[in-house]
């Protein structure tokens, strides 16, 4: 978010924080997600973690794009 709010980034602090990212989102598949499991409690319907999960993670969409000034 840093980009966004006209801070500067150090390249050794954005890959440590893309690695830190890639390692979390594979806990939640290889330990939260594993199995026949659809969602985190291993429900048939999504629980409130698992709609906080989403939107947590389509958080990150956000630094995907470049600000868009309306």
């Amino acid at each position: 978010m840093a980009p966004f709010l006209g801070l500067t980034t150090s390249p050794e602090a954005v890959e440590q924080a893309e690695k830190l990212l890639m390692q979390s989102l594979g806990v939640i598949e290889s330990v939260w997600l594993k199995g026949d499991a659809k969602f985190l409690l291993g429900n048939p319907q999504p629980s409130i973690a698992d709609l906080s999960l989403v939107c947590e993670i389509m958080q990150l969409e956000v630094c995907l794009f470049p600000a868009v000034a309306i």
